[in-house]
């Protein structure tokens, strides 16, 4: 193993604190939970019923992931990530937590978000994200991670 001198060790702990701020290091430990847990999260029944809970926006966002996904199938995983980030994109305006929830940071779930047609950019990541892996795109979903550890 070899040895690093404590000045090259101080800046490379400095470094990965600036690239992994405590927002983004949850955001990693919570994907990484919804990979282990993903044949579990995503059922249809138990999502519509979760839907209806988030109000109409909520259930008819979820019952146009669930078509998309089935329509993606049988695509190529390119096809299936254009496919959820439009439905994405379309469904849900950015905006801050601020705006939509009244507080400075709220890791809302995909259907809050659906259900309020906004959201900012963890909560795009947690909904795409999981409609990838729903949708067997598992080279897709993994890009969705690395791109939320790259700094900007």
């Amino acid at each position: 193993m070899a040895r690093v001198r404590p000045d090259a060790r101080q800046a490379a702990t400095a470094e990965s604190s600036a690239v992994c701020s405590p927002s983004l290091a949850r955001l990693l430990c919570l994907l990484l939970l919804c990979t282990v847990l993903s044949p579990r999260a995503w059922d249809v029944d138990r999502m519509l019923r979760a839907a209806q809970s988030h109000g109409p926006l909520a259930v008819s966002g979820a019952r146009a992931l669930q078509a998309t996904i089935a329509a993606t199938l049988s695509l190529d995983e390119s096809a299936r990530l254009v496919a959820i980030n439009d439905l994405f994109n379309s469904r849900v305006a950015f905006a801050t937590d601020q705006e939509v929830w009244g507080q400075a940071d709220y890791w809302a779930s995909p259907l809050e978000v659906l259900g309020k047609g906004r959201g900012d950019c963890e909560d795009y990541v947690i909904g795409k994200y999981f409609a990838l892996l729903a949708a067997a795109c598992t080279r897709c979903s993994s890009s969705v991670a690395s791109a939320a550890r790259s700094p900007a």
